[in-house]
């Protein structure tokens, strides 16, 4: 079955951070899941304050 991959990257701005890898955590990653979504990785960039 043909798959779709998305790479998302989010720039935060400047000491949120931490609260976004949280929230992405607590509320995006159960959510999508519950969602039929898969998940293969989050990165962490803290020296351009990005997730991706």
């Amino acid at each position: 079955m043909p798959r779709t991959t998305q790479l998302r990257t989010y720039t935060v701005r400047d000491g949120l951070l931490d609260e976004w890898v949280e929230r992405w955590r607590s509320d995006i990653v159960p959510l999508r899941l519950e969602l039929g979504f898969e998940i293969g990785g989050a990165w962490v960039d803290r020296e351009r304050s990005r997730f991706v």
